[in-house]
């Protein structure tokens, strides 16, 4: 088994819902993956929102980690707090794809995995203490 693997992700709020991936394996998770060298996590989760989703997302605070086994590799995903900025010009392409805009309360439901629910529990309760 190799090293512990760092990625970083991000739980994207829009209006009154949150852009969930489905993966090619068929689960629902959120934004995340590789750090590129000399990146931090708060721009791999920004540039990989990009990428996974076509969505420009302001990186707000850490919500918390995720560790898991995947192919052999420990994956440590740090994720963040994410509000959509601006459609980029691939959101066309993610859109109800691989890229699904699930309305608040459907969220804990959607997620696939136990780790998911827990940071998005977490995210709600960063989203109250915000709004004050």
């Amino acid at each position: 088994m190799s090293g512990i693997v760092r990625q970083a992700g991000c739980i994207v709020l829009r209006g009154d819902c949150a852009i969930v991936r489905r993966t090619v394996n068929g689960d629902w998770v959120f934004p995340k993956g590789h750090l590129e060298p000399g990146e931090l996590p708060e721009q791999a989760a920004g540039r990989e929102v990009a990428e996974e989703t076509g969505l420009h997302v302001d990186i707000g605070p850490e919500v918390g980690q995720d560790t898991f086994n995947y192919g052999g590799e420990v994956r440590q995903v740090v994720y963040f707090l994410g509000h959509v900025r601006r459609e980029l010009p691939t959101w066309p392409q993610h859109l109800n794809r691989d890229a699904f805009p699930i309305p608040l309360e459907q969220v804990r439901r959607t997620l696939s995995f136990e780790g998911s629910r827990a940071l998005w529990d977490r995210a709600r309760e960063l989203e109250k203490e915000q709004q004050g």
